[in-house]
């Protein structure tokens, strides 16, 4: 599998599949988009396109759930996400490693 950037028309298209298929099933999604595997579309979905997803700014009290959390469970972000929802659980744990770093 190569990887290359989204074209417009792949995100178009990925928007239309999921909208008929549902977000699962990923690899009967990607048999529809010519040149992309399953954890493809599922990324592109979950990351890019998905409009429940938030992508703004974090805030502080978002930032204080990551941390609470994190204190209570551990490093479970399936289980941190659930209190953040609109985020993903890979945006989680990328926010969670760059606060640790300042």
């Amino acid at each position: 599998q190569v990887k290359r950037a989204w074209a417009e028309d792949e995100d178009r298209l990925l928007m239309e599949v999921v909208g008929r298929l549902g977000a699962q099933r990923w690899s009967l999604i990607a048999s529809q988009m010519d040149g992309r595997v399953g954890k493809q579309c599922r990324e592109r979905w979950f990351n890019h396109l998905c409009p429940e997803v938030k992508k703004g700014e974090w805030t502080a009290e978002e930032d204080q759930i990551i941390e609470q959390g994190v204190a209570e469970i551990g490093t479970k972000w399936s289980e941190i996400v659930k209190r953040l929802p609109g985020r993903t659980d890979n945006a989680i744990k990328n926010r969670y490693n760059s606060n640790r770093r300042r």
